[in-house]
């Protein structure tokens, strides 16, 4: 089974984060995400990235809240959220990007004011194949059948068995001609002796 990373802001959306870690756990999955850690600080953060960089595939659900941004060096001004998913880019892991549709019902107090997350859910929209939901009973099934999909895309096609040599009676197969020299030079041989005794 796989391990997964499973990336999102927290306070609105942890029912669908819960129902998204049941399922998958009951696929016999590996999940792994902010629930693991304490506070969000550099630590945690630090943490996030590794786990990030050591899981097999990565989620991402996108509601409307861009999430909490770190005070960091390099001024990127980047929340967790997003850093997670770009991090999960330069390594090449499997993304599966899931929104929240956007006539589905969101309590305004889990929408935020600002540009950063309207621009964080166009790029994915433009840049990625999303899936849409409208729940959590929604998101949980749309998450574990793109992870069944891409399970069973991983798992190599069992060798083909090469054909079976035998043959039918009275039409000779490859053993039978084969054998057939076989029994020529036995005759010539029983021949030969039996001249050589005479």
């Amino acid at each position: 089974m796989a391990r997964i990373y499973l990336s999102s802001t927290y306070i609105d959306l942890r029912e669908h984060r819960e129902a998204v870690y049941k399922t998958l756990r009951r696929l016999g999955h590996e999940v792994f995400g902010m629930e693991d850690y304490a506070a969000a600080d550099q630590l945690s953060l630090k943490l996030a990235l590794d786990e990030v960089a050591s899981c097999d595939a990565f989620v991402s659900i996108v509601a409307w809240r861009y999430g909490y941004i770190p005070e960091r060096d390099d001024s990127s001004g980047l929340s967790i959220t997003d850093m997670e998913y770009r991090h999960a880019l330069r390594l090449n892991k499997p993304c599966f990007v899931f929104l929240l549709d956007p006539t589905a019902p969101w309590p305004p107090s889990m929408i935020d004011e600002g540009g950063r997350i309207k621009a964080f859910r166009e790029e994915l929209a433009a840049t990625r194949v999303v899936g849409f939901f409208k729940d959590l009973n929604d998101l949980a099934v749309q998450v574990a059948t793109a992870i069944s999909t891409w399970m069973m895309q991983q798992t190599p096609e069992p060798a083909v068995k090469p054909a079976s040599r035998a043959s039918s009676k009275g039409k000779p197969g490859r053993e039978t001609r084969l054998s057939r020299p076989r029994r020529r030079r036995s005759s010539e041989w029983r021949r030969g002796r039996a001249s050589a005794t005479r």
